[in-house]
């Protein structure tokens, strides 16, 4: 039974809580906090699962996670081994690859939505990027 005073709020979304669930909402909004002195954010978080997401897609083609990782590069402030290193740990930790030092919002994208499809995959990341831009 949900209690209706608890809830996770945005400025576009109310979603109930469970009681039961209430003490990993903390832990969710911690584990995506990213050092202010680093270009990291969760959008590039997302954006690096969707390169990962279409390799999965073309079964890994060789040469296109480079090819995918300049691409962003170019559109942001990362360094391409940045980027690569990230896209290599998506790989890792949905079991492509051998084990490697994935962070906790890495985990948790795979295992919340690591089944989802490329599709489904570029629309979370632009319902994202729009209450990104409702909140600004």
């Amino acid at each position: 039974m949900l209690a209706t005073s608890q809830f996770i709020q945005s400025s576009v979304l109310q979603i109930p809580l469970a009681p039961e669930l209430e003490r990993y909402a903390k832990k969710e909004i911690i584990m995506f906090k990213f050092s202010s002195s680093s270009e990291w954010s969760l959008e590039n978080e997302l954006r690096c699962f969707v390169i990962f997401k279409q390799l999965e897609a073309e079964n890994f083609t060789r040469g296109m996670q480079s090819d995918l990782c300049r691409e962003f590069e170019s559109k942001s402030n990362l360094s391409f081994n940045t980027i690569n290193a990230k896209v290599g740990n998506f790989k890792s930790e949905s079991g492509v690859t051998g084990d490697s030092h994935v962070s906790e919002a890495t985990k948790y994208l795979v295992a919340q939505y690591g089944s989802m499809s490329l599709p489904e995959t570029k629309a979370l990341l632009s319902g994202y990027l729009l209450c990104q831009k409702a909140n600004t």
